[in-house]
């Protein structure tokens, strides 16, 4: 599973410290997780050239939701394609997700030094890991 890897590939780059390395690793291993979640919803098989913006734009519910804002995603976007929204499921994990998504993975993506207390690390590897779970258990059902 590339999003798992991802996932203990950022563990890993802490572990070196480097931040840098342990935020793009999170938010590609969510990336990864979500495209092959939504590869499956979209019913589209081996031959399909999946697209992740061209599925969100044919499925969103309002005009204002971006195929690569993962909190509008994993909420909105969710409840309406398969009525399961991760902020109200899990709003603990979510709330990490999501300030994760806005700060530090896009702090990162533009250029600048990621910050990350042990706490705050540990936080986070516990909600992306619970993440990338909810995305399998809907793979599942």
């Amino acid at each position: 599973d590339y999003a798992m890897t991802l996932y203990l590939d950022s563990i890993y780059e802490y572990t070196t410290t480097n931040l840098r390395g342990t935020v793009l690793n999170l938010a590609n291993s969510i990336d990864v997780g979500i495209n092959k979640l939504f590869y499956i919803i979209s019913g589209a098989d081996e031959s399909t050239n999946f697209d992740r913006h061209s599925f969100v734009e044919k499925n969103k519910p309002r005009k204002k939701i971006w195929s690569t804002y993962i909190p509008d995603l994993i909420s909105e976007f969710m409840d309406a394609v398969v009525g399961q929204n991760y902020e109200k499921e899990h709003p603990e994990h979510f709330g990490i997700v999501k300030s994760f998504w806005t700060k530090s993975r896009n702090t990162v993506a533009h250029g600048a030094e990621a910050n990350l207390t042990t706490e705050e690390a540990v936080e986070l590897f516990d909600s992306v890991g619970h993440l990338l779970d909810w995305f399998q258990s809907i793979i599942d059902s």
